[in-house]
């Protein structure tokens, strides 16, 4: 009877092969973003992370782009953006922070699109939300749910090279990559091909869910020689749905600094006792909700709700999910008066002061 089972279950299997993506039909929820500069030598020469990451006329008319002169070439710029409703489209900060007069050209839909605002941005976390004012038929591109890993299969869309409308296959070749300067925000990596006019386009899965907002790469020549980087998608949507809903993104803090156990003695003293972890609380920060519900430095970080964490990233996406206000269960285990011993602390999450300003223009 089993055998039998299995025969129909096979069988209807081959009959009915999964249903594959239509990538074609998911161009449908992508759109290109262009305007001109409000300063050419900040659009093209400012320093930043993504020095000349995108750049260029978002023209394929051969003819039209023999009418522009070098100044105005130096003037315009492109860059890749998806609808995540009806009205809403993420792109990059930078993006859409050094242009004026933005328009977007949506898949399938034969005209120019200039009634759109600038809701709100991150400059951090490099999220950018455009409302367009107008009805335009689309297709909304839904966030993943649930992390990728390692070795996944991931596509990339968008306007590489002013090469418009392309399709980009690789796979996530690392779950963390840090961004300088800042513990909130880290990347995932990939192969699929990332480049100028890529940026603020959509990272899919292989059920065409966006898993993250492909956003720089890094190479010595500016160009595609190897990996390109996205905000992971839990950050991504979160900044998204907070400037919709306020214009704004407040961030929640704890006030630790973490590392792994640097100490020989110390790490097989942990793995004696089982301890689940190694990654030890640094620096605890004056004055942050750590000090006052009483975190100490030393403490070995098991988990926070409930939720195991082994690096700081974990616990980085872990806040992701949280907002100022939040209480956070924490389980530590400390060493205090040469006793080991586990303890749960209870600690409300401050706020980070979102940015105020728009631009300046």
């Amino acid at each position: 009877m089993k055998k039998f089972a299995l025969i129909i279950i096979f069988t209807l299997s081959t009959i009915f092969p999964a249903q594959a993506i239509d990538w074609e039909n998911t161009f449908d929820g992508l759109v290109l973003v262009t305007g001109k500069a409000t300063d050419p030598y900040k659009a093209i020469n400012e320093n930043n992370p993504y020095d000349k990451f995108f750049d260029g006329p978002p023209t394929e008319d051969d003819e039209k782009k023999e009418e522009l002169d070098e100044e105005d070439l130096r003037n315009i710029g492109m860059g890749t953006g998806f609808w995540i409703d009806e009205n809403h489209i993420v792109t990059n900060y930078h993006v859409v922070k050094n242009y004026k007069d933005i328009s977007i050209y949506s898949y399938n839909f034969p005209f120019e699109i200039t009634d759109v605002t600038v809701i709100g941005y991150d400059k951090e976390v490099d999220i950018a939300v455009i409302r367009v004012n107008e009805k335009v038929p689309h297709k909304i591109l839904p966030w993943a749910t649930a992390v990728p890993k390692m070795g996944d299969r991931v596509y990339g869309l968008g306007h590489g090279l002013q090469l418009v409308w392309s399709f980009t296959e690789g796979i996530l070749s690392s779950n963390y990559r840090p961004r300088p300067g800042t513990s909130w925000v880290h990347y995932y990596q990939t192969d699929a091909v990332i480049n100028p006019g890529n940026s603020g386009g959509p990272l899919l899965n292989e059920w065409g869910q966006v898993i993250g907002v492909n956003t720089l790469l890094i190479s010595p020549t500016k160009f595609y020689i190897g990996y390109g980087y996205a905000v992971p998608y839990k950050l991504a949507r979160r900044v998204a749905l907070q400037l919709i809903e306020t214009g704004y993104h407040i961030k929640p803090s704890i006030g630790i600094q973490l590392g792994m156990v640097e100490d020989r003695e110390h790490y097989y003293k942990l793995i004696d006792l089982d301890v689940p972890s190694f990654l030890e609380i640094k620096v605890v920060v004056e004055g942050s909700p750590a000090e006052r519900f009483g975190l100490l430095p030393g403490d070995i970080i098991i988990s926070i709700d409930g939720v195991k964490v082994e690096a700081s990233p974990d616990v980085i996406e872990f806040l992701w999910g949280k907002m100022p206000g939040d209480v956070v269960v924490v389980e530590v285990w400390r060493t205090n008066n040469k006793k080991e011993q586990l303890h749960y602390i209870n600690v409300t999450l401050d706020a980070i002061e979102p940015s105020s300003d728009l631009f300046g223009n």
